[in-house]
């Protein structure tokens, strides 16, 4: 029960922020749910208990969770990823897979955070407005499942696999309709569809493949690109400052507008560290404050820089000691620190 206790802890704390919506709590390693104490077995349980804009906790844990389907609006948060690297981020260090997640009709303005996807032959499909998907790390196709998906929200995931596209989308002829995707890592090639408009903002892409589409609509400000196969490219038209401050390592975005090219990795990243780690900003490199309004550029860089992990929003647990005795008081002390972002 130890892990258990490290997100009914945080209910507590976050409970005092706010009581408006119930606070569930999802482990897999217990024997059996207790309904009482809000804490379930399985994701399906408390999502079926669950209503409109309540928020499930989810338990890393050894073994993954199995699929779910939101119909509903509700927020979703896991432990984060690479905890093991990252000494610090959290107590424990297990993660929260997830089989799949569908966002479908009736669920908009769901979000997910802190989840990770990685299974082999599992997606993330999108058939409904308003989504977002924050601090996960995704090994999996994200599917648009529905033409035209309007405000769809991908911000600080760690999104990495050579063997899917990031955006799959069998059968959709309208593209999504005000995308945003910020502060992302992405190791995989990236495509999304042609007349996408939104914006692209402080991204790093690792592979050769990225095609935004030649006649999408977006802002594209403050990523950096080391793709180094020109035919494997395709970028919009540059249309004032729609395109700016990104760095590439090939001549992709020219040098109006802020943007630096035949730029290395090693004039970047500190190249050293954890497995997102390594791509943090060198302080006197070329992405260190030359992005648009002084922000580093690249994913650690802008208004809601990329977290180390994925660790969420909340206050957790980052250490958690006793030394076994109980006092005269018949009382076992409890040494808890915890923090907040």
């Amino acid at each position: 029960m130890k892990r258990t206790f490290y997100f009914l802890f945080a209910c507590i704390m976050l409970g005092a922020i706010t009581t408006r919506a119930e606070k569930f709590t999802v482990d897999n390693t217990i024997d059996e749910s207790d309904p009482e104490q809000k804490l379930y077995k399985t994701l399906q349980e408390a999502y079926n208990r669950a209503d409109d804009n309540d928020t499930i906790y989810v338990e890393g844990s050894a073994t993954a969770y199995r699929s779910l389907t939101l119909t509903k609006p509700l927020t979703i948060i896991g432990p984060g990823y690479f905890l093991e690297e990252n000494l610090g981020a959290e107590a424990e260090t297990l993660n929260a897979a997830v089989s799949s997640f569908s966002f479908s009709g009736g669920s908009e303005g769901s979000k997910i955070e802190g989840l990770s996807f990685y299974l082999p032959n599992i997606s993330i499909s999108i058939a409904t407005d308003d989504i977002e998907i924050s601090q996960c790390l995704i090994q999996v196709s994200v599917r648009i499942a529905r033409n035209s998906i309007r405000d769809l929200n991908l911000n600080r995931n760690f999104i990495s696999s050579r063997s899917f596209i990031l955006f799959s989308y069998p059968n959709i002829s309208g593209p999504p309709i005000n995308l945003y995707f910020a502060n992302n890592i992405v190791g995989n090639p990236f495509e999304i569809p042609n007349g996408t408009t939104g914006g692209i903002i402080n991204n790093i892409f690792l592979l050769e493949r990225f095609n935004l589409g030649a006649s999408s609509s977006l802002e594209i400000h403050n990523n950096i690109l080391l793709s180094t196969t020109g035919t494997e490219i395709v970028v919009p038209l540059v249309n004032g400052t729609n395109v700016s401050h990104n760095i590439a390592a090939l001549q992709t975005f020219g040098t109006a507008n802020g943007n630096q090219i035949n730029v290395l990795a090693s004039q970047i990243f500190v190249e050293e560290g954890t497995t997102d780690g390594q791509y943090q900003i060198k302080a006197d490199g070329l992405a260190a404050g030359t992005g648009r309004d002084g922000v580093d550029i690249g994913a650690f860089g802008g208004p809601e820089p990329y977290r180390l992990s994925g660790v969420p929003s909340i206050p957790r647990i980052i250490d958690l000691s006793s030394d076994g005795f109980v006092n005269e008081e018949g009382e076992l002390v409890i040494t808890i620190q915890a923090t907040t972002n």
